[in-house]
């Protein structure tokens, strides 16, 4: 639907951008009134419980939902198993044909520059970083420590220093999409 990449390392300055991506998004005529689905990755310290304390303060309970891996904690703990899981059911996906850019595919750093063209060049360019990034996302089997043991296996697009940052939000969102729309928890948001 939409991306943005966010170089900045201060959490804050990585909130603001997804607020503004929210903002970004709402403004489009076709999503004014969706509710916004959103599936940060846990793995820093209690960054998930910030994000969604940010959003609670700039959009009402109406406008988005946070998924949350538990009652308590905002977000998704990623790990290897997850990480294969998410993997083929996203490569499941791609194969089918079942994933495709939208036609207003967007970007609110794009938006900050021509404020009211919702396709744009740094839209195609994210595209592009997209398609790049799943070029490169592989599987990788290293032997383990102890010989006695499984092979280690991982899933990532870092092994030759790339970044796999978008590769990991559209396997979050694929995966979360999925349970947003199947458990029982999120029921009252789907009305």
């Amino acid at each position: 639907m939409a991306a943005d990449d966010c170089e900045a390392r201060h959490p804050d300055t990585q909130r603001s951008l997804l607020v503004d991506h929210m903002r970004m998004l709402r403004s489009h005529p076709r999503m004014r009134n969706a509710r916004l689905v959103v599936i940060p990755e846990s793995n820093l310290a209690f960054e998930a419980v910030h994000l969604d304390s940010e959003l609670r303060r700039n959009f009402d309970d109406d406008e988005y939902v946070c998924l949350r891996e538990d009652r308590f904690q905002s977000g998704v703990r990623m790990n290897n198993l997850l990480k294969r899981g998410m993997a083929e059911s996203l490569n499941r996906e791609l194969r089918l044909g079942a994933l495709h850019f939208w036609s207003d595919f967007m970007s609110a750093e794009a938006q900050r520059e021509t404020r009211d063209n919702f396709r744009n060049l740094h839209a195609e360019s994210m595209r592009d970083d997209v398609m790049m990034e799943l070029r490169d996302f592989m599987r990788i089997v290293r032997p383990a420590k102890d010989p006695t043991r499984d092979p280690v296996v991982q899933y990532s697009g870092k092994l030759y220093g790339g970044s796999d940052d978008k590769v990991m939000a559209l396997l979050l969102a694929n995966t979360g999409m999925k349970i947003f729309y199947n458990s029982e928890t999120y029921d009252r948001y789907r009305s």
